[in-house]
């Protein structure tokens, strides 16, 4: 049976969903050789072939990092956020802080 039969198969057994989603479109099949690629691909490629994957990890990388540093939450006093090619932690509000803290004080309340 072709994708189309398949696709209208299932259709036919789940026609319940109308009443739930009356808005619900069917749809034709369309296959990856019925798509049409947009008019840059083929100069895109080649720039990505030419540059190679590890420059565009590296742009990656920058962007990944100017944009985790300029969220507000990077900028809290007792925030443990580190970003780095085998650790990425995020943790604005760590609750770490406030139990050592809390040690802390019950060390001086108990004289140690």
């Amino acid at each position: 049976s072709s994708s189309q039969e398949v696709l209208e198969q299932f259709w036919t057994q789940n026609s319940w969903t109308r009443n739930w989603f009356p808005k619900n479109q069917w749809r034709l099949y369309t296959g990856i050789s019925d798509l049409k690629p947009y008019w840059w691909h083929k100069p895109y490629e080649q720039l990505v072939e030419f540059c190679g994957g590890e420059v565009w990890n590296t742009v990656a990388r920058w962007v990944q990092r100017n944009k985790i540093y300029a969220n507000r939450l990077t900028k809290e006093p007792r925030a443990r956020i580190r970003v780095g090619d085998t650790e990425l932690e995020f943790h604005p509000h760590p609750n770490s802080n406030q139990i050592l803290d809390r040690m802390n004080q019950r060390r001086l309340e108990l004289g140690l």
